[in-house]
């Protein structure tokens, strides 16, 4: 057992905890929130306290949200640590003159924007075409949506970026927090250009690829967590 200092006991919502096993439901919702919560305070500490109370309840409905919120806690803190940015958006490329201005420049044709996505609360629209991402301005020619692309996996979750977008005849400002790039992004686009290999709905194959990935790597977690733990 790990000591009281490093697991944080002090700061310990035991009454959360308690609650898991409530009669009401909205009583271990509540409490599971409040776990990942504090959790997501020390998520390297909290994890072993998250686990150890995990193994030790006898409760199945106790384990199981125990094991939920630990997941919650364990993908959020990679997300954090090694994920890259993610906008939303679908989107290819197209040459633009900026009003005022004749000459062409390249630019990001949005094509679609996911619901629910930094693009989305951002206020970016169908048929909008950025035409600079914070100092990047891109020529005339091909390049702008792999430019694009490439600049925003290179920041985190979290950072913001300030864009340009061409909407209509006019140039608007908008700035954007970006979110943790789903984590069966890439198996979903992979899939999307297979014909036929895709379902009816692209937002909720994605949702259904995430939750698979976030699946495999919170079990993998916690087999690299269970093998150290029998090491002497």
């Amino acid at each position: 057992m790990l000591p009281a200092s490093v697991l944080g006991e002090g700061e310990f919502p035991a009454a959360a905890l308690g609650s898991l096993a409530s009669e009401e439901y909205k009583d271990r919702v509540q409490a599971q929130r409040d776990l990942i919560a504090w959790a997501q305070e020390k998520p390297e500490n909290a994890g072993n306290r998250l686990l150890q109370e995990h193994d030790a309840t006898g409760d199945p409905e106790v384990r199981l949200r125990l094991r939920e919120a630990l997941k919650e806690v364990v993908v959020s803190e990679y997300q954090r640590k090694e994920g890259k940015g993610y906008v939303g958006i679908q989107m290819d490329e197209r040459n633009v003159a900026l009003p005022g201005n004749d000459e062409q420049r390249g630019g990001v044709w949005v094509t679609w924007v996911h619901p629910d996505t930094p693009a989305a609360k951002a206020g970016l629209q169908v048929n909008d075409v950025v035409v600079a991402l914070n100092d990047i301005k891109w020529p005339a020619g091909m390049g702008a949506r792999e430019s694009f692309a490439t600049e925003i996996r290179r920041h985190k979750p979290g950072d913001k970026v300030k864009l340009e977008v061409l909407r209509g005849a006019e140039v608007m400002k908008l700035e954007m927090t970006l979110a943790a790039r789903p984590m069966g992004l890439d198996q979903a686009m992979r899939l999307f250009l297979l014909p036929g290999a895709g379902g009816e709905d692209p937002v909720e194959d994605l949702k259904v690829l995430e939750k698979q990935a976030k699946d495999d790597y919170f079990d993998r977690w916690l087999a690299e967590k269970r093998a150290a733990a029998k090491k002497p």
